[in-house]
């Protein structure tokens, strides 16, 4: 086994309300109790989207910060719980990844790690609350990327993402997951 040339060397929560929704929890009790199940929205209540910036690129090693922002749409729920969620992360590449692929590997593989991160702190602080244990679906962030190498936004019903805004600070990204 290998080490991986992308290694996180901090991170950090910006923003983080997490709240539980008792209202559709005790709703959904009593189409249970009712001998009804529940249904299933039709679509992945909540939202993502990723900014990068480069920090410092020297010879041999590539700094950037990666923020990944989840949250839920602001009419509803998610299996019972709100939450937004917006986490950094400072990330180095070391060896020999061609320059022209570094930014575009470090975007997707930046914003997986976090996005792991956050779902693991939504499971293990949903492990306590009266709804019970949420955990968010697995995604990919490949599509966040076009064929050029620019960041893409876009939803999961676009056939054709549009091109990806450049900010004073750096790409950005935002993709809806519905």
């Amino acid at each position: 086994m290998l080490l991986s040339p992308i290694q996180l060397i901090s991170s950090t929560f910006e923003r983080l309300t997490f709240e539980v929704d008792m209202a559709s929890y005790e709703a959904e009790l009593k189409e249970r109790a009712g001998g009804r199940r529940p249904k299933l929205p039709p679509e992945i209540p909540f939202e993502c989207a990723v900014t990068f910036t480069t920090l410092q690129e020297q010879e041999g090693v590539f700094v950037g910060v990666v923020r990944l922002r989840l949250n839920t749409k602001s009419t509803m729920t998610f299996q019972h719980y709100r939450f937004d969620m917006v986490m950094s992360g400072a990330f180095v590449i070391k060896g020999t990844v061609p320059t022209e692929k570094r930014q575009n590997l470090l975007i997707i593989n930046g914003a997986a790690v976090l996005f792991g991160i956050c779902r693991e702190w939504l499971r293990a602080t949903s492990a306590r609350c009266r709804p019970g244990v949420v955990v968010l679906p697995t995604v990919s962030f490949q599509d966040f990327l076009e064929q050029e190498g620019a960041l893409a936004s876009s939803t999961v019903s676009d056939v054709t993402p549009s091109k990806g805004r450049r900010g004073k600070r750096g790409r950005t990204a935002g993709r809806r997951l519905n």
